[in-house]
């Protein structure tokens, strides 16, 4: 697990144009054991990802990335009063459209695209961060504990990008 410094991020345009995709993910992998029905309505998410083409920002953002042979971008919007408690992340479809045989060798990075609001949390490990600015990322390595609360009334929108290093 890594806290990174921020990327020179200049050019966000309007998120209002991104057609977003509702994950509903209760009682759903890596979700099972949150079976309490409050959880119902609150482990959700929404992203936009490939195949749908990547406004151009978010190459720009990738070319960070180069080290990587694979730099695969999601944006992903956890709206107001939503949750996703504590996980590990499998990456199975990565792993089957990559042909990646050890999750150990993906690489995920969670770049921040708005400034903070207070009751926004992303919990990694034992370690809740907040206080934010545009252009600041976490990263780790393989399967490790995440999760991601949102008790502000605002949307919080970050790109995250799944990587394989280049091999040596």
């Amino acid at each position: 697990m890594h806290v990174q410094e921020k990327l020179p991020i200049n050019t966000i345009k309007d998120f209002s144009k991104i057609t977003w995709e509702k994950k509903d993910l209760y009682n759903h992998e890596p979700f099972e054991e949150y079976t309490d029905l409050a959880y119902t309505n609150l482990i959700q998410t929404e992203v936009y990802q490939k195949p749908n083409p990547m406004p151009e920002w978010v190459e720009e953002i990738c070319s960070h990335f180069k080290r990587y042979d694979i730099a695969d971008p999601s944006i992903v919007k956890m709206c107001a009063g939503k949750i996703l408690p504590l996980h590990e992340d499998v990456y199975a479809k990565f792993r089957k459209a990559h042909n990646i045989k050890d999750v150990n060798n993906i690489t995920r990075y969670l770049v921040f695209l708005q400034k903070h609001t207070p009751g926004q949390l992303f919990q990694l490990g034992n370690t809740v961060y907040s206080s934010w600015e545009i252009g600041s990322y976490l990263s780790w390595q393989g399967p490790h504990s995440h999760a991601v609360y949102n008790m502000s009334n605002v949307d919080r929108i970050a790109l995250q990008i799944t990587c394989v290093r280049k091999a040596s």
